[in-house]
């Protein structure tokens, strides 16, 4: 590139060329002939020393005068420069730039001797260790401060509570109690470290710290203590485990800074070394979860669909741009739908596992141990029946239509009308009897009276548990037609709510269904928040959502182990415990041309039982009597609602084992209690390879830290290698 003169049409290949020209032959024409981005000078020709009134052309020339004459630091020249390092003393309001002259100032005016020490050791190791006893000793800290030295020679340690306090958050929160380490002034003390030709290190030490206590209260655990402790957080070991190696070490001796360690100090040291857990990818919570969802894709088909927010899908536009997505279905949870999926439905949602008001769906279905297993979940900022009708329909895709004969949700009509658009009309539908209570409990609030409070609520709990179709229809009727002004507004609430859809709640609609409440639902979303969380409010989406893959995971194990050893559930156990306490008589069983007949022992009701299916080999068997949960079906509350073998059951049992069998046909007919407890190896065998495949984690092989070196190295060289033409060093160069 040349440069050309304005003045007399010359060309200069260099700037420097043409500036030289310029002062030689046109001075009063420098800054006009010479443009301002090529010149180290203001824009004026003429700038003065603000001490001594001296002009220069340069702002070079001004910098050397002010570093030679003046004995000053030209980057202090400006009054902002000058205030950004200014340095307060700690005991008076005096301020100066210069730490000598503050040194002075505390000599002087203070009275407060530098108290100087020359050391001199062989190693850096050893001025390590000398620093590390000085400061636990001292109760102080000493951090290095930047130096510009090329070389390396010097190093400086300053007190670490020198300096003024910046906030650098927004003020929502208050300042600890002990207040910031730093004191708002200046301490002189310092290390200076001074490397020798022969490697030896000579020091200089100001012990002398102004403006603050030694006291422990500001003291941070030392590297190797954090790192000490991080290890041990590593490896699992409880926060209480850990709190108590640390103060059962507290001798009589001293007080260390580490014996005041508190559990907040393990979640700090714990966020810093990133072992947190692994659901934390990155700070950013929606990059995290986007993150995870990316590697799930990856290696199986674990995401039915994900949309995450500020993004426009055009093939559904039924999403908002702010609309959150996440639906969830692994391998073994699609199996676990295809074969149960015909039973029982379950669906609900539930807050609490994350901060931003996200719900969690679920939808479940009811095992051959009559335990609930979660088949998917959808994480949304909605509830409505768009969002659940896309939810169904992606599970639709990969299922297929599933026909449920019970179908179960919470009193609204979301998830119900997103499955008649979706999967059609199951065979029944049930509300959940805990919600209802829970609603009715609520709306009794419209009643002002507590003792009509009370009679009310007797009279809807014997509606709900009158299990004659007739006797409840009779009850119903009567109950809706009473015009008693003080349960006027609870009787409207009740009529436009639930008189006409009574074969969704009512106890006589829902005999032998297998299903009364959501209860496997809301088990496992305390399970979720109380044992994978900790109880503790999540406030990260990653963090819940790893929480529940958990769970996931541990159901599936939990699967493994019934299918192979066998497992005692709840259900078995309140069979046990139905024949262990069954004490009713033999006698009161009266054979009937409609089954057996056996009275209740605290009414005048009679229970009715009938026989079911006598060569069912489900695993829920009571092996005393050598029947399982459908040989009999007895009309009972426990029997017909609660889907147990009641006590009138086990008595029918015994009897006819009494009175119909011989003793050797008894024992050869009861199995033994390890073929009760196992599945059928046929199915065991495929469901069992179902889960191992998705819990199976693919090992990686392991690469050495040389191994790597190499293989970088040796990319690094083809690229190198590739770079022929001058554009690619160029390029290089800018890199």
């Amino acid at each position: 590139m040349k440069h050309q003169c304005a003045e007399c049409l010359g060309f200069f290949s260099k700037i420097s060329n043409l500036r030289r020209h310029a002062k030689k032959f046109h001075p009063k024409d420098v800054t006009r002939l010479v443009p301002l981005q090529y010149r180290k000078c203001a824009p004026n020709s003429d700038i003065q020393c603000r001490i001594c009134d001296k002009t220069f052309i340069h702002k070079n020339s001004l910098n050397r005068h002010l570093r030679k004459v003046h004995d000053l630091n030209p980057s202090l020249e400006t009054e902002k420069a000058r205030e950004k390092v200014n340095k307060k003393c700690a005991l008076c309001e005096h301020k100066d730039f210069n730490k000598k002259n503050l040194m002075k100032h505390y000599e002087s005016v203070h009275d407060v001797p530098m108290k100087w020490q020359q050391l001199e050791f062989s190693t850096m190791d050893e001025f390590n260790q000398w620093k590390l006893d000085m400061e636990n000793k001292t109760f102080s800290k000493f951090v290095k401060k930047g130096t510009s030295s090329k070389k390396q020679t010097f190093k400086q340690y300053i007190c670490h509570r020198t300096g003024t306090y910046i906030p650098e958050g927004k003020g929502l929160r208050h300042l600890k109690t002990q207040g910031s380490n730093k004191i708002n002034a200046y301490c002189p003390a310092n290390i200076q470290v001074f490397e020798k030709n022969d490697n030896k290190l000579r020091i200089k030490y100001l012990e002398t710290h102004v403006g603050h206590k030694l006291d422990i209260g500001h003291v941070n655990l030392t590297e190797m203590e954090r790192k000490n402790i991080a290890s041990k957080i590593a490896l699992k070991i409880p926060f209480s485990a850990i709190l108590d190696e640390i103060r059962d070490s507290i001798t009589n001796d001293t007080l260390r800074r580490l014996h005041l360690t508190t559990r907040k100090d393990l979640f700090n040291i714990e966020a810093s070394f990133n072992l947190c857990s692994s659901s934390v990818r990155h700070s950013n919570d929606a990059i995290s979860v986007e993150s995870w969802v990316i590697e799930m894709q990856r290696i199986g088909k674990h995401i039915l669909f994900y949309k995450p927010q500020g993004v426009a899908l055009e093939d559904h536009p039924q999403l908002r741009m702010e609309d959150f997505v996440l639906i969830i279905m692994t391998p073994a949870q699609l199996e676990m739908l295809k074969k149960y999926g015909s039973d029982c439905i379950c669906l609900d949602g539930t807050h609490g596992l994350n901060s931003y008001n996200f719900e969690l769906h679920t939808l479940l279905v009811i095992d051959d141990i009559r335990e609930g297993f979660p088949c998917a979940f959808l994480f949304s900022n909605r509830a409505d029946t768009n969002i659940i009708t896309l939810f169904l329909k992606e599970i639709k895709k990969e299922v297929g239509l599933i026909t449920p004969k019970s179908f179960m949700s919470d009193l609204s009509e979301v998830y119900f009308n997103a499955w008649l658009e979706v999967m059609g009309i199951p065979e029944n539908r049930f509300f959940c009897t805990w919600h209802l209570d829970k609603a009715w409990r609520k709306n009794l609030s419209k009643i002002k009276s507590q003792e009509d409070r009370i009679v009310i609520y007797k009279q809807l709990r014997t509606l709900l548990q009158e299990r004659d179709p007739v006797a409840f229809e009779r009850m119903l009727n009567q109950f809706c037609t009473t015009t008693d002004d003080e349960v006027l507004d609870f009787k409207k609430y009740f009529k436009d709510n639930y008189q006409n859809n009574s074969k969704y709640w009512a106890y006589c609609y829902r005999l032998h269904s297998g299903i009364n409440t959501n209860m496997h639902l809301e088990r496992m979303h305390k399970t979720i928040k109380y044992y994978y969380l900790a109880g503790k409010k999540v406030k990260r989406l990653d963090k819940g959502v790893t929480a529940l893959m958990r769970f996931v995971r541990d159901k599936l194990i939990d699967r493994l182990i019934t299918l192979n050893k066998g497992k005692i559930s709840s259900k078995l156990k309140l069979i046990r415990n139905r024949h262990k306490n069954q004490q009713l008589d033999p006698s009161l069983v009266v054979r009937t041309e409609h089954g057996w007949e056996i009275p209740s022992a605290t009414t005048n009701e009679i229970y009715l039982i009938q026989e079911g299916n006598s060569s069912c080999n489900c695993q829920l068997r009571c092996t005393a009597c050598n029947i399982c949960l459908h040989t009999y079906y007895c009309t009972c509350q426990d029997s017909s609602i609660q889907f147990n073998i009641c006590k009138h059951i086990h008595l029918l049992a015994q009897y006819r084992k009494i009175n119909e069998t011989t003793p050797s046909d008894v024992l050869n007919e009861v199995p033994s209690e390890v073929e009760e407890l196992c599945i059928d190896s046929g199915e065991g065998e495929n469901d069992s390879s179902v889960i191992i495949k998705q819990l199976s984690k693919k090992q990686k092989a392991t690469i050495s830290v040389q191994d790597r070196q190499k293989n970088l190295l040796q990319q690094y060289h083809d690229i190198i290698n590739s770079w022929i033409h001058m554009k690619s060093w160029t390029h290089y160069k800018k890199m």
